[in-house]
């Protein structure tokens, strides 16, 4: 069975990671919001998975829990929410799991059965 170790972060519970391999400290936030006195603007953060950077996008599906973003990165790659997260210095923990999809969304069910697996 592939172990996963995405987890559901949320804004006020970031996860500061330190690498084991290269000692790389990456803050992963979940996402953020911004409260204007017209609207709350909610930026999620997501990883590409060619090469690990992070990136926040206000970008939302009207189907489903928008788990991916439609531009991809510099290197090609897709940014994504719904995997495994990754070392963005050596890849540490990247695995076969960590691929392009040709889905932007995942219904609630699924959003929930992967907060239940993770831990939220």
């Amino acid at each position: 069975m592939t172990q996963y170790f995405l987890r559901c972060i949320r804004a006020h519970f970031n996860i500061e990671a330190e690498c084991s391999k290269c000692e790389l400290t990456t803050n992963f936030e979940g996402l953020y919001y911004v409260r204007t006195n017209e609207r709350k603007f909610v930026h999620r953060q997501y990883q590409c998975q060619g090469c690990g950077k992070l990136s926040y996008s206000d970008e939302y599906q009207e189907s489903g829990v928008t788990v991916c973003i439609k531009e991809p990165c510099e290197c090609g790659g897709q940014f994504r929410s719904d995997k495994n997260i990754f070392c963005p210095g050596c890849h540490h923990r990247k695995n076969e799991t960590n691929k392009s999809e040709s889905y932007l969304t995942i219904s609630e069910e699924e959003y929930k059965a992967l907060e239940k697996l993770h831990g939220k």
